[in-house]
């Protein structure tokens, strides 16, 4: 006789964080480590993985992200940066993470994000020593910094496989979860982040191929399920006129027309 479990009564996660990590810089990787076993994170409340980029990129940062949401267990899985240090404990972080999934549809949060252009929210220390606060935190924005990612997995997202390199995977991730009608928020989990980030020529190669996956994404289509269909495009007039029972007669018409000269 086959063992069958209500899905509603399944505890699947079995850490409550997952700490994951690009390691090209041990040294750096095991200041991380003490930061957070101070802080009151150990092998009893969280697991600690990392991927070993020291001799050569075993993974880039999208397909490494992927590896690390696809094997975690835990209700939350952290993606960090290897130079950082914490200055907030697992409570402050409890306590926020327990307050957005009490009062919002989550998918991921971050200690820095941009709700629109010119308008930042974070609590962060940079490695020179300044102290930002940018309020009033939590804050719902569009994308996250990629130094501190949390995931929530209950509502669990993936990263575009068709893009790849270690910059704008922060954007993409909070983009995707967008789309699939979760919130991205900026939270005071205030921490020492020594990186700078740089805007090289690899930054600008993965900015254009973003732009074009979503211009791709967002392109006029005609979308058809087994129930109804209907036709998408950029413009909210346009989605007007072209759903009209009208044009998407013609377009049903043009689709059977050009499956007859299918040889």
């Amino acid at each position: 006789m086959l063992e069958v479990k209500e899905v509603s009564n399944i505890n699947y996660f079995k850490k409550e964080f997952c700490f994951c990590t690009f390691v090209n810089k041990k040294d750096q990787y095991e200041r991380l480590i003490k930061s957070l076993e101070l802080k009151g994170f150990n092998d009893s409340n969280s697991d600690f993985c990392y991927i070993d980029n020291s001799l050569e990129n075993k993974f880039e940062a999208f397909a490494g992200i992927r590896h690390f949401l696809n094997l975690s267990t835990a209700k939350y899985t952290i993606v960090l940066h290897q130079d950082i240090e914490l200055f907030d404990d697992i409570e402050v972080l409890r306590k926020i993470l327990q307050d957005l999934d009490l009062n919002y549809n989550w998918a991921i949060a971050g200690n820095a994000g941009v709700k629109e252009v010119g308008l930042h929210f974070s609590h962060i220390t940079h490695g020179d020593g300044k102290e930002f606060f940018e309020g009033p935190l939590p804050q719902e924005v569009m994308t996250l910094d990629e130094n501190f990612l949390v995931f929530n997995s209950k509502n669990r997202i993936s990263i575009s496989s068709d893009l790849e390199g270690f910059h704008l995977y922060g954007a993409d991730l909070c983009l995707i979860a967008k789309m699939l009608g979760y919130k991205c928020f900026a939270i005071n989990f205030h921490v020492l982040h020594y990186g700078e980030g740089s805007a090289n020529a690899a930054f600008y190669k993965i900015q254009s191929q973003l732009i074009k996956k979503y211009t791709r994404i967002k392109k006029t289509q005609f979308i058809a399920t087994t129930c109804t269909k209907f036709i998408v495009s950029k413009s909210a007039l346009l989605n007007k006129i072209l759903n009209t029972k009208f044009i998407l007669s013609f377009f049903k018409r043009i689709y059977k027309i050009k499956r007859a000269l299918k040889p």
